[in-house]
């Protein structure tokens, strides 16, 4: 339930997804429209990050990069809500049109397969 997820994130100080498979990063546009400030792995930030990239994980199986990231996020509680305020800030312009982009582009490989495709099997 949305009312569910809207506390864990209003119960947190930042969001970070360190994730390897997360191609589009919505809980990333979640947690940025609650005003977390956010350390996501590149492949998955999208156009969220901080205007300085100061809080991109380059190698989400760096355990040092992360923690690096985590205590210059912690360092200064300014810096981190002013991150959190630009996080609500471009979470606020994105639209579902950019979110479905992605579904756009599947919708054409399908399209391109259907084509394609031999349904006696010879290929």
């Amino acid at each position: 339930m949305l009312s569910d997820v809207v506390q864990f994130y209003a119960a947190a100080d930042a969001y970070v997804g360190p994730s390897l498979e997360d191609a589009y990063g919505l809980p990333i546009l979640e947690a940025m429209a609650c005003g977390l400030p956010v350390i996501a792995f590149r492949a998955g930030e999208r156009n969220y990050h901080s205007p300085e990239k100061r809080l991109i994980l380059y190698n989400p199986q760096d355990g040092a990069e992360l923690a690096e990231l985590l205590r210059e996020l912690c360092s200064s509680r300014g810096f981190c809500e002013r991150i959190g305020r630009e996080a609500a800030i471009t979470a606020g312009q994105q639209t579902w049109t950019e979110c479905c982009g992605v579904w756009d582009l599947l919708n054409q490989a399908a399209t391109k397969k259907e084509a394609f495709y031999c349904p006696s099997g010879d290929y």
